[in-house]
């Protein structure tokens, strides 16, 4: 295998190829597809540019990493670009020609001149063409492999939910019991999709309706929606979007925005009314969603988080590193450590105020609902 590298400034002219080098990739994570890179890419455009990575093997399309580049703090950083609960992102390469691909990226990142920082912010070491690259860039350059995240799933491969109920804790069915009697003569509970039961504009704005009563929306519902719809446009059009809002009576009470591939359903955005804690809403249509997944035999839920709530529905978990690499040389390795020491202790304070606005937001419209009564 001879392997020729380039770099694509303008990744949406290897769409097709792109998708074809998916379907040929043991990795399936619906976050390496173009439907979700090239609009993750045109959110993030005023911050980041792209710059991606490809290699072909006689023309043929083998590997394709999506990295992304900006300069702040005088430093040059190549990676993903971050923003809240970004999804991981990780090396697309041909099944069994993973480490051919991975080395050649390695060599063409070492040889360059022109960055400071390599991180890769949230990538699973348990899929062939990740451990290929960190193995690689390891090879090349000094590497530091930093613990992200775990993140849950479901397991719903095999048996039955019934079966799967009965391996949650007593408590935590107790609870979803309770929750269900609440419901009783409250009127019509269901769950409204899109696609099929709802237009796209149909469903966001009911996505809205829900935000302006979660800790995830307040003030800035429409700008959220907006943000949500960027991704779900390309994702309707590629076939993997599963968008469900329950509703009570016809007002909503929740939504959860999947994508769906490859006999897997992903997480992207889950919100739920909070002043209605003894219904439960959240858990409620998540146990449907489950219920669902194991009756069409979806293969597996990734939860995509890492919530108390989400835990209690898991069979598993899912661990995430992240890659860095500092340049050698006196310049590289001041700004860039200086710029990595700055973003970690960013990092940190935003989570904790983060959690503050979610504690914050739940009581004030809690506060709200009481004052009505």
């Amino acid at each position: 295998m001879t392997c020729r590298v380039e770099i694509v400034p303008d990744p949406a002219g290897l769409r097709q190829e792109w998708t074809d080098l998916c379907d040929r990739c043991v990795d399936k994570t619906v976050f390496l597809r173009p439907s979700f890179l090239l609009t993750q890419g045109d959110i993030c455009a005023g911050t980041w540019a792209t710059d991606y990575v490809c290699v072909r093997d006689d023309g043929r399309l083998v590997g394709l990493l999506p990295l992304y580049r900006r300069r702040t703090m005088g430093c040059r950083i190549l990676g993903f670009p971050v923003s809240g609960s970004t999804p991981p992102f990780s090396l697309i390469a041909e099944a069994g020609k993973e480490v051919e691909v991975a080395e050649a990226i390695a060599a063409h990142l070492k040889s360059r001149r022109d960055w400071d920082v390599l991180r890769l912010h949230k990538i699973c070491l348990d899929h062939a063409p990740a451990n290929a690259l960190a193995n690689a860039l390891e090879r090349h350059m000094p590497l530091v492999r930093k613990e992200a995240e775990t993140t849950y799933l479901v397991d719903t491969a095999s048996g039955s939910f019934e079966e799967y109920m009965a391996t949650r804790s007593r408590q935590f069915r107790k609870t979803l019991r309770k929750a269900e009697k609440q419901y009783d003569g409250l009127g019509e509970l269901r769950d409204l999709d899109c696609p099929g039961d709802l237009s796209l504009d149909q469903a966001m704005k009911m996505v809205e309706q829900v935000l302006e009563r979660s800790w995830k929306g307040g003030e800035d519902s429409a700008g959220v929606v907006r943000h949500l719809k960027r991704y779900a446009e390309p994702a309707l059009e590629d076939g993997i979007l599963h968008l469900s809002v329950a509703t009570l009576d016809g007002q909503p009470l929740g939504y959860q925005l999947w994508f769906v591939h490859a006999q897997k359903a992903y997480g992207f955005h889950l919100a739920y009314d909070v002043s209605l804690p003894k219904l439960s809403p959240g858990h409620m249509q998540l146990g449907r969603a489950i219920n669902i997944a194991f009756d069409t035999e979806m293969q597996e839920l990734d939860l995509c988080g890492s919530t108390d709530y989400l835990q209690k529905w898991a069979t598993g978990t899912r661990t995430f590193t992240e890659l860095r690499l500092v340049r050698s040389g006196l310049r590289s390795q001041l700004i860039g450590q200086a710029y990595l020491r700055s973003r970690d202790r960013r990092h940190e304070k935003a989570r904790a105020e983060v959690e503050q606005v979610k504690e914050d937001r739940k009581q004030q419209i809690r506060a709200s609902e009481d004052s009505k009564e």
